[in-house]
């Protein structure tokens, strides 16, 4: 099965063509690491490095497939980039996987609630990343979605667990 645009089916995700991704990293160095991890691998790779940039590379030919997304990005931040493109109607169509430094349990359970595909915290393994975007890229919506809410419901059952001993 070769890489590209996912298709659904039989909750398995058919591949065509060469699925295109949008590196969003404001520091220069990784955001040619994250690059560097995913070349080779038949994606078609672009990075920017502000939410501005996001925004108008997003509506511009060739379609983005994926796009990682760091949440620390100045002035404006990854969670305004995806208040903006659902303004603008495009987050349905866009797959997000956040690859960010904010890895608390209520950032990770936000980026969940706010329909991120898969989160990772940095620092992050390139293996682990590669086989993130293969994740993203080949599972099926459904999938997806049931996954999404099933670590809401882990991540509000953890937080109930710590209030009840918080108040012993």
């Amino acid at each position: 099965m070769k890489w590209g645009t996912p298709s659904r089916g039989a909750g398995r995700t058919e591949v065509l063509g060469t699925p295109s991704i949008l590196v969003v990293e404001d520091d220069d160095a990784l955001r040619s690491l994250i690059v560097a991890s995913l070349a080779g691998h038949g994606h078609r790779l672009e990075g920017v490095s502000s939410g501005p940039e996001v925004l108008e590379r997003i509506v511009r030919p060739p379609k983005v497939d994926l796009l990682i997304l760091d949440l620390m990005l100045g002035s404006m931040s990854g969670w305004d980039v995806l208040n903006e493109l659902e303004r603008m109607g495009l987050r349905s169509e866009l797959r997000v996987l956040v690859l960010t430094a904010l890895g608390s349990e209520q950032d990770i359970h936000e980026g969940w609630r706010r329909g991120v595909d898969l989160y990772l915290a940095k620092p992050f393994d390139p293996t682990a990343l590669l086989e993130g975007v293969r994740e993203v890229l080949l599972s099926a919506p459904e999938r997806t979605a049931e996954r999404r809410e099933e670590e809401i419901r882990k991540t509000q059952l953890f937080n109930f667990i710590d209030r009840v001993f918080d108040e012993d």
